[in-house]
């Protein structure tokens, strides 16, 4: 599953079902031009073809960073094409670094926050950027330009909209939000918010040989069979080990049979079962658990599930372990409102445990029982009809599963409706469906989890959910910057949404790298940070 439009472990023990890799370190090493200026490490070969993946380019709705909702662009524009005023160093343990910017924001006031650009940062020497400087005036007119962006499924938009940006030098470039905002280090560090060069703004560049960035890698062709990208020599922060990447146009079933036959060297984005069934002795497989999280939906203004029993009997019947299980496998658990690999906001998994929901034991099915009895079940007779994304549902059949484990334990009767990604969309946004199963916005900032969703004017609150005391919780997380006291808050406002149920949070999901022999240094985290390809390398 896609993420498309996630901070400090503590308690590791507890993360046993957030399986997030620890690299070794990657010892520095001197490096060489040998390839059209781009250096590469001593002992690497050069050929063009070193380092292949495959992803589904064909899903690309355009290469326009600002109009993009495809994870496509986000992932190999947005992070290896653009930079962007910070970035995300290390997602699991909330780690943001400067990019752009030559050092963290200068904090002027509480709502205010100051950026220094790089005076080596310099876009492709490509025309129409001819290798010029980044400027203040970029960044600006790049956040400006983004406030039309108003598809439904975009849930920053309104943050975009309270942003205030100064030039207030060639160079130095201010950026506040009215009363502050903890999220604001975050969204700038966000793939999306890779800054554009202000001469392309007002061109349609929606092509993605168009493209003309200041990141890590060139993309030197796109064509039908995929594209290729060159590490970009003058790179501000030194050029990549990788001299080249090639990504070839390959359907997400394709990929595997495609590392299988050597036309790949790299395979991303696979179950556990499929990359251990591909993997060579030589190879290497690292399983990642994902910032996401899959959730059971109502409209909960409307009958049966109005009652908030029902809600709460349908939390405590499902058993989230054994559908993490047959949906994902290995690296999936269960989760609340923020998923556990988001290990210093999320609920821990041992105290996730604790609570009602996250046992199957025999004492909490007899309460759901007892909860879905006094509730009067389902109040129509007529069945009801759970929506789950079509491409799922023929995959492993979650909704079949869901249903079948509430007949078993509350005798309720319903049934399965799959709808393709267009069709669950308009039904969702349309208010159409008493219940459904989608996943949340996909995120390193845990209140991108909440108030698209929970607050009674988020942008993706199309359930019904309002209530005045979540409201009120939410405005006060957003302007609280202190991270313990934020973590703090963060699970207490979880637990308050547990009880109320306006959702069911299922799982989080997760999936699977190959490294062939002769590929080294890829560091995945949870929210996959593909600018990580710069510490690539292949060796003989």
């Amino acid at each position: 599953m896609e993420s498309s439009e996630a901070l400090a472990i503590e308690d590791a023990e507890d993360l046993d079902n957030a399986d997030i890799p620890m690299e070794p370190e990657v010892q520095s090493e001197t490096l060489t031009p040998v390839h059209d200026g781009a250096p590469v490490p001593q002992d690497a070969p050069t050929a063009l073809e070193d380092i292949r993946s495959g992803d589904e380019l064909i899903a690309l709705d355009t290469a326009d960073l600002r109009r993009s909702i495809s994870p496509i662009s986000e992932r190999w524009l947005g992070q290896l094409v653009y930079s962007k005023l910070l970035r995300f160093q290390d997602v699991a343990a909330a780690e943001l670094a400067p990019d752009l910017a030559t050092a963290q924001p200068e904090v002027a006031d509480a709502s205010t926050l100051v950026f220094e650009i790089d005076p080596g940062a310099r876009w492709d020497a490509r025309e129409p950027t001819g290798g010029r400087a980044v400027s203040a005036e970029d960044v600006r007119a790049t956040i400006e330009s983004q406030r039309d962006r108003l598809d439904p499924t975009f849930a920053r938009h309104d943050r975009l909209l309270d942003l205030r940006v100064e030039v207030a030098g060639p160079s130095t470039v201010r950026i506040a939000v009215e009363g502050g905002d903890a999220r604001l280090p975050g969204l700038l560090a966000s793939s999306w918010m890779g800054v554009l060069p202000r001469e392309l703004l007002d061109d349609a560049i929606s092509a993605p040989e168009a493209q003309r960035g200041s990141g890590p890698f060139i993309l030197e062709r796109a064509d039908a069979d995929g594209w290729r990208f060159r590490a970009n020599a003058a790179h501000h922060l030194g050029a990549p080990r990788l001299a080249d990447l090639h990504v070839a146009a390959r359907l997400a079933g394709e990929q595997a049979a495609a590392f299988a036959r050597g036309e790949q060297n790299v395979l991303e984005r696979v179950s556990a079962a499929v990359a251990r069934d591909v993997a060579g002795s030589d190879a290497t497989v690292i399983v990642t658990g994902l910032a996401a999280v899959l959730h059971l939906f109502f409209q909960v203004q409307r009958p049966p599930w109005d009652d908030p029993r029902r809600r709460l009997a349908v939390h405590l019947a499902l058993d989230r372990s054994a559908l993490a299980a047959a949906w994902f496998g290995e690296g999936a658990g269960p989760s609340g409102y923020v998923p556990p690999p988001l290990a210093m906001w999320a609920l821990r998994a041992s105290d996730l445990a604790l609570l009602p929901g996250y046992s199957s034991a025999e004492a909490t099915l007899r309460a759901a029982a007892a909860l879905w009895e006094v509730a009067g079940g389902f109040p129509t007779p007529e069945p009801l009809v759970l929506a789950v994304p079509a491409r799922e549902e023929r995959e492993v059949a979650p909704g079949a599963r869901i249903v079948a484990r509430l007949a078993e334990v509350l005798g309720a009767e319903a049934q399965v409706l799959p709808l393709e990604d267009a069709e669950m969309v308009s039904a969702i946004v349309d208010g159409r469906l008493r219940w459904f199963l989608a996943s949340a916005p996909a995120s390193p900032e845990p209140l991108d989890f909440i108030v698209p969703l929970f607050h009674s004017r988020g942008s993706l609150n199309r359930f019904g959910f309002v209530d005045a005391e979540v409201d009120e919780m939410i405005a006060s997380l957003i302007v609280t910057t202190n991270p313990e006291t934020r973590q703090q808050q963060l699970r207490q406002f979880q637990r308050r949404l547990l009880e109320l149920v306006p959702s069911v949070p299922l799982l989080y999901p997760a999936h699977a790298t190959v490294l062939q022999a002769g590929v080294r240094g890829r560091r995945l985290d949870v929210l996959d940070n593909s600018w990580q390809w710069a510490e690539v390398e292949a060796v003989p």
